[in-house]
């Protein structure tokens, strides 16, 4: 019986047309939750945009878009997912800083186990962090690579964990540590392996969200079928959650960390 290479030609030519448009809706519904501060179809987003991560990147590529997008969306739709359970985490919290944000004279010993220890001498911004972590009850970690958050995750067992990192570590990091404890994630504002920089500010918000969410009721994040929405939540003076304050500001916090990137990676989302 002969092989129907036609037959199979025009198979592979329909379905390689079946994923581009698949993968690019979904960049498009990213692109369109980033400017409407909404997370639309999270799950077919996420799906999608793992499975297809290459063929992502070079859509973007095509059609001059910054790659970046691709990390930024599966990043920011991550955090806006997790945010909830996240928050109401209360003990072994921890947040897990890259090695590339000390100072290029930092003198700290790296442990085997939980990576470099700070001494907190001021040089660099992961001092602030660690003063900021001791406040707010979260265990900092300071590591040199994936190998170490592994590591963490077994030996520390942590209940939460806020990461920062590069986009690219990041996305990867993200999708594995979401499936054993809920994540956040921060992306440096400055990259390149050394003497980077990160949103100290946003990390901290970030903690300081998880001392103030077991106030927080949940019924303030509503969510219907295939759409969710990020709305924040804002908490008074006596740690209590105003809901109707929330839904009047409509203040994502999912999205807080899209709004504080740099320039350049929101233009590649208003370029779609």
């Amino acid at each position: 019986m002969p092989v129907p290479y036609e037959l199979l030609g025009r198979l592979f030519v329909y379905l390689a047309v079946l994923v581009f448009l698949v993968t690019a809706l979904a960049l498009l519904i990213g692109a369109y939750s980033f400017r409407r501060h909404r997370i639309m179809f999270p799950n077919f987003v996420l799906f999608m945009l793992y499975l297809f991560y290459s063929p992502a990147k070079w859509i973007c590529r095509v059609f001059y878009i910054k790659e970046a997008l691709v990390d930024d969306i599966l990043i920011e739709f991550r955090n806006a997912l997790l945010l909830d359970r996240f928050k109401h985490v209360t003990e072994r919290r921890a947040v897990i800083l890259p090695q590339c944000m000390r100072h290029p004279e930092c003198r700290a010993r790296c442990d085997p186990i939980i990576g470099y220890e700070c001494k907190q001498c001021g040089k660099c911004d992961i001092g602030r962090i660690v003063e900021a972590a001791e406040k707010y009850d979260f265990k900092v970690f300071v590591v040199p690579g994936g190998s170490f958050v592994r590591k963490i995750l077994k030996v520390y067992k942590p209940g939460s964990c806020l990461g920062v990192a590069c986009r690219t570590e990041l996305t990867e990091s993200m999708q594995e540590v979401a499936k054993i404890v809920p994540v956040q994630g921060v992306c440096l504002l400055r990259d390149g392996c050394y003497d980077t920089r990160a949103d100290v500010d946003e990390v901290i918000r970030k903690m300081k969200m998880c001392d103030m969410g077991g106030a927080v009721d949940d019924g303030c994040a509503g969510k219907d079928g295939g759409e969710v929405a990020a709305i924040g939540g804002s908490v008074d003076e006596d740690g209590l959650a105003d809901c109707e304050k929330d839904l009047n500001d409509a203040d994502s916090d999912g999205f807080r960390g899209f709004q504080r990137m740099p320039k350049e990676a929101r233009r590649s989302g208003d370029d779609v």
